[in-house]
């Protein structure tokens, strides 16, 4: 017994099987017209989902305006505020604990920051576009088309907040041409809602 004869459609007569597989999809569905070149009705059960019929505004529309430098730069320093101060707030219950801080003690706690600085910063920028930071200051990160990060783009976006606080902030200066360093390369902008 092959594939082909298992009883797909066992209501029907062997005979009528072959008719019944090349039939339309969905000619016997109630509503849905059989006649050739006929266009399917609106709401029959097997028509896929309609297109979504609002529009995405533009990433510059009447709603959103490319983010100014010091809003980029208030949302960076309270991103880095909170990650510092949870920083800080570990090794003190580590101090606290009975744990002295020396130096072998420094690689778990920076492991611990570059971890809590991922969850902190590009799992909210995958779900909801903004770490709390850029949320202070209503800025929102967007991919052309106002479509959302993907969890790439906020993951690149992560890195690149690293690298601008390894280098002492100096990248943060390409925000004032309009695009930052964690723009340029995840292809994304950041942009602030108005009112």
């Amino acid at each position: 017994m092959s594939f082909e004869d298992l009883p797909l459609f066992p209501e029907a007569e062997p005979g009528r099987r072959e008719e019944t597989r090349r039939r339309p999809l969905g000619a016997d569905a109630p509503g849905r017209p059989t006649t050739p070149g006929a266009q399917p009705v609106a709401g029959s059960p097997r028509d896929p989902l309609p297109p979504r019929t609002s529009p995405s505004p533009s990433l510059a529309g009447p709603r959103w305006r490319a983010a100014r430098f010091g809003e980029r730069i208030g949302a960076g320093l309270a991103d880095c505020l909170a990650l510092g101060g949870s920083t800080l707030i570990v090794a003190l219950g580590a101090s606290l604990a009975g744990a002295r801080l020396a130096a072998d003690h420094w690689p778990p706690l920076s492991l611990f920051l570059v971890a809590f600085s991922f969850a902190y910063t590009a799992v909210p920028l995958a779900f909801w576009g903004q770490t709390p930071g850029m949320a202070l200051m209503a800025l929102v990160a967007r991919r052309p088309g106002q479509a959302p990060l993907t969890f790439r783009q906020a993951v690149v976006r992560w890195l690149a907040g690293w690298v601008t606080v390894l280098l002492a902030g100096l990248p943060a200066l390409l925000a004032l041409t309009g695009a930052s360093l964690a723009d340029r390369i995840s292809g994304s902008a950041t942009l602030r809602k108005l009112a």
